[in-house]
């Protein structure tokens, strides 16, 4: 409460500012609509959205439309669409986007970049996507790492460790992820889960929204699931349903070639199998609170019954922020397959597997 009501007090003193005509010499500054500035660092200009981290109000999130002028001291990338109109439909793609690096003032309806050889002027309509200049490739990852330790001991002893891991690579162009998710765990020396998969994805980037899949790849390993190995290579299409401060969400799909080597099987069945699979991808990502986010990372797949039917895939993750880049990480994973193989031995196993994950993250 006591936080909400500095930030509107400070929030009202900006507004009941006496307007100035240019921007202070250092710093970003933004100029809303109604002629008053806002001093801090420019993040992003993306979907119609300005991220805006405020000396004063902390981080903001304004529609562009809020915004008379924006004027930068620090070295941006500023990616705009072609205006010719003859060349319409190759607007947002790799080769036809340009790329300008510099200081930037929007004013109006043209925004302007400043380089030290010379000037660059583009309409406000054609950009794309504003976002600090990157010097060094480190600035383009990102990830996180969180690990979890059950211990017991006494009547029965059990050790368990899982840890779920995120590595990405973003551009204005490009995209790239990994991630993993791992489990063993082991009660009175006998092992009761064994379970990993790595997933990756590249997207390339066609509009503002809309990307191309080239190639989506998975590799499980779940013993008790009787899967000894299973191999996922695909392709597809996305969308970016939105992207800022409050939301991110993703859609995507696209087919996919899946091959399958079972533990055991029955007599007479081959423990190798390979189907065609048409797969559904869902990512999102939110914050309920300033400090507390969720993320919500679900797929679903449709392949021929022999390997399964279909299944489902969520992990469902809430992260409450501790202290600097460290989180507590509270996780919930579930996997589905409509139509498990048997073993070697008759016994089919279950449809669902749940798992609730406790652990500690860090993020850079």
């Amino acid at each position: 409460m006591l936080r909400r009501f500095f930030l509107t007090a400070l929030w009202s003193l900006c507004l009941f500012a006496d307007p100035i005509d240019e921007p202070p010499a250092s710093g970003d500054w933004i100029e809303l609509q109604s002629r008053e500035w806002i001093g801090g660092t420019l993040k992003a200009v993306y979907l119609e959205n300005v991220e805006f981290n405020s000396y004063t109000l902390g981080q903001l999130s304004l529609s562009l439309e809020q915004i008379r002028k924006i004027v930068t001291r620090q070295n941006v990338t500023l990616k705009a669409r072609p205006e010719s109109p003859t060349r319409a439909w190759y607007e947002g793609l790799p080769g036809y986007t340009y790329e300008y690096y510099g200081t930037l003032t929007l004013d109006g309806n043209t925004a302007t970049i400043h380089t030290p050889r010379a000037q660059h002027r583009v309409a406000r309509s054609h950009i794309v996507s504003v976002a600090p200049y990157k010097e060094l490739e480190v600035e383009y990852w990102s990830g996180k790492a969180t690990a979890g330790l059950d211990l017991t001991g006494g009547n029965s002893d059990s050790a368990g460790f899982n840890a779920i891991a995120s590595l990405s690579r973003r551009s204005a162009q490009t995209r790239l992820r990994f991630d993993y998710i791992g489990m063993v765990s082991e009660q009175n020396s006998r092992e009761t889960v064994n379970n990993h998969r790595l997933k990756q994805k590249f997207d390339l980037y066609m509009t503002h929204k809309f990307y191309l899949t080239p190639i989506t790849g998975e590799i499980l390993r779940d013993l008790y699931q009787n899967i000894d190995y299973q191999w996922r290579l695909g392709t597809g299409v996305g969308v970016g349903v939105r992207d800022d401060a409050q939301l991110e969400w993703d859609l995507s799909v696209g087919p996919a070639m899946i091959g399958t080597h079972y533990r055991t099987v029955e007599d007479g069945n081959s423990p190798y199998r390979r189907s065609w699979a048409l797969q559904f991808d869902s990512l999102m990502r939110t914050h309920l609170e300033y400090d507390v986010g969720l993320s919500l990372d679900y797929r679903f797949t449709v392949l021929d019954v022999a390997s399964g039917g279909y299944r489902h895939h969520l992990l469902t993750q809430f992260s409450r922020r501790l202290i600097g880049n460290i989180d507590l990480d509270l996780s919930l994973l579930w996997n589905y397959l409509h139509r498990p193989v048997a073993d070697s031995g008759g016994q089919t196993p279950q449809n669902s597997d749940f798992q609730l994950l406790l652990g500690v993250s860090a993020g850079f």
